[in-house]
């Protein structure tokens, strides 16, 4: 698999039972970087690789 974007997204509940949206949000090299042991460990049948900035699709 190689990263050619990334972004995160989604909700929270606080203390008083609201559900806040987080709105959508790019991520970084770093961020996916971050995720490849949890991916690799995930989906072990799958070849994760590092996000490289000057990668072309």
């Amino acid at each position: 698999m190689i990263p050619l974007t990334g972004f995160s997204w989604g909700f929270g509940i606080d203390a008083e039972g609201n559900i806040p949206v987080r709105p959508a949000a790019a991520l970084t090299a770093a961020d996916w970087d971050e995720h490849l042991p949890y991916l690799g460990t995930s989906y072990p049948a799958w070849e994760f690789e590092k996000w490289r900035a000057d990668a072309q699709p």
